[in-house]
C-alpha cells in the first residue's frame, strides 16, 4: 500500500490517451514554469527547468505528430459518427419511421441546428463527453 500511495496504482490506459495525457500534463507544468518566471525572471534554476519542460513538449509533440496520433483519432472519431448514424436510423426503423424520408431529415437536421447554435449538446439527455474529475486536490509544483 505504501509504494502504491508514493508510485500509484497501474491502470490500463491505450498508447494513444496516455501519450494525450502525458502532453496535457506537461503543458500544464510549462504554463505554470511561464508564470513563476514573471515573477521570478531573474531566477536561473527556474529558467532551465522551464527549458527542459518545453524541450519534453516539443518531443512529445514530435512523436505524437509522427505515430499520426492525430489521425487515428479522426479514424476513431468517423467510426463513432458511422455506429451513430446507423444506430439512430436502427431507432427510427424500430419507431416505423423512415430515415431517409424528407420529414424525417428535416426534423434531425432542425434538431442538430439548433443545437450547434446553441452550444448545448445536452438538451439531448445523454452525456456526449465527459470527464471524470476527483474530489482529490490537485498537486501543486515544488518551486525549486
Amino acid at each position: 500500500m505504501e509504494l502504491a500511495d508514493k508510485h500509484g496504482v497501474p491502470r490500463s490506459i491505450s498508447a494513444v490517451d496516455a501519450l494525450q495525457e502525458e502532453l496535457d500534463r506537461t503543458q500544464g507544468r510549462i504554463d505554470w514554469y511561464q508564470r513563476q518566471l514573471t515573477l521570478q525572471p531573474h531566477d536561473g534554476a527556474l529558467l532551465a527547468v522551464y527549458s527542459a519542460e518545453r524541450n519534453h513538449l516539443r518531443q512529445l509533440a514530435g512523436g505524437m505528430v509522427t505515430s499520426k496520433v492525430d489521425e487515428r483519432k479522426a479514424v476513431v472519431s468517423e467510426r463513432t459518427l458511422d455506429v451513430l448514424e446507423a444506430a439512430v436510423e436502427a431507432t427510427l426503423r424500430d419507431f416505423g419511421l423512415d430515415p431517409h424520408s424528407d420529414r424525417v431529415r428535416r426534423a434531425i437536421g432542425r434538431h442538430m441546428t439548433e443545437l450547434v447554435k446553441t452550444g448545448d449538446s445536452h438538451k439531448m439527455g445523454d452525456v456526449i463527453d465527459a470527464e471524470i474529475v476527483s474530489d482529490d486536490p490537485i498537486p501543486q509544483p515544488v518551486p525549486f
